[in-house]
């Protein structure tokens, strides 16, 4: 004889009492678990990463379920859902920190069970912050961390994927006709973005190796010239205890040095290619082409091509073997 549903219902809700208290959000987020029934649960940064998965991985949605710990859907269905920092489940304001917090609260509340996962982009950290935090015991091996681009957008800007985005948009948008087969011109409109980015990364490693606290420049929103320099001594000077200007433009030419040893890879890996890129690439389109085109709201489109065209960066094939579904 089956179990009801009902009494299935009240062993879960029993076996996650630290997610007992009603305050939308741990509502919400429990009854994301509930509904994943047996499947491994994958905690992602957002509701962009989850489509993303889902769409690149939907051979295996019967034994995967990427649960967005921002909850965007359940916001939009039920306003008072809430995230809020309340204990030791919510720690960090961030998404990142969100994963990262409810991870650990899974696997010291369950920790028998070994089918709850993080997965958070590696952002501006070293490859040895990386490994660190893979490594920390709270995370039981179950933390992934993306290490060869910023964020998860970075894996889309290539050639080839957004020529194939262009192409795809020329339909809806005529003028983009004219750059469809002209290679040469998106070449050359990526390269200059890419260019800046790399100034921009520099900008943030050196930020970052003078003082942690500070905060890092405001991507879409810089010109790429001088002015990045200038902001990098502004974040600093008053606020660093280090703060030398000769010392500051030493470092800064090391950082440029180091991002273009291996260019433009280093540039995808230490600076975010969601919001500089993004925002640039949208800016040129729409001069030269009168084309209003946000790149961010078409991830379906870029996902699409990057499955459709293998091999996948290694990051995305990675993330299957940490997960146990391919070997």
């Amino acid at each position: 004889m089956s179990l009801s549903s009902s009494y299935v219902q009240v062993i879960g809700e029993a076996k996650y009492h630290f997610l007992s208290e009603e305050n939308g959000f741990r509502a919400a987020l429990r009854s994301a678990i509930l509904k994943a029934g047996r499947k491994k649960v994958i905690f992602v940064e957002g509701y962009g990463d989850k489509m993303v998965f889902e769409r690149l991985y939907e051979e295996h949605s019967s034994e995967l379920c990427f649960i967005d710990v921002s909850l965007e859907k359940a916001k939009i269905n039920n306003p008072k859902v809430k995230v809020k920092v309340i204990d030791e489940c919510d720690k960090g304001p961030g998404a990142c920190d969100k994963v990262k917090s409810l991870l650990s609260c899974f696997i010291k509340f369950l920790p028998q069970e070994k089918r709850f996962y993080g997965v958070i982009d590696r952002d501006l950290k070293t490859d040895q912050e990386v490994e660190a935090d893979r490594n920390k015991v709270c995370y039981d091996g179950r933390l992934f961390i993306f290490f060869e681009r910023y964020t998860l957008e970075n894996y889309f800007i290539s050639l080839d994927a957004l020529k194939a985005f262009i192409h795809g948009q020329s339909d809806q948008h005529k003028k983009l006709i004219q750059l469809v087969d002209d290679d040469v011109k998106l070449e050359e409109i990526m390269a200059d973005i890419i260019s800046c980015l790399a100034k921009i990364a520099a900008a943030n490693l050196t930020i970052r190796f003078f003082d942690k606290s500070a905060k890092f420049l405001v991507e879409d929103t810089i010109n790429c010239s001088d002015e990045i320099e200038k902001r990098v001594h502004h974040r600093l000077k008053g606020k660093c205890e280090d703060y030398v200007e000769a010392f500051v433009n030493a470092k800064f030419q090391l950082m440029k040095e180091f991002i273009m040893q291996s260019y433009p890879d280093n540039v995808q890996k230490f600076a975010s290619a969601k919001e500089y890129f993004a925002t640039q690439f949208n800016k040129r389109l729409k001069a030269d082409y009168k084309v209003n085109l946000q790149i961010n709201n078409h991830k379906p489109e870029l996902v699409s091509f990057l499955k459709a065209h293998p091999p996948w960066p290694n990051d995305f094939n990675e993330l299957l073997k940490f997960l146990g579904v391919i070997s």
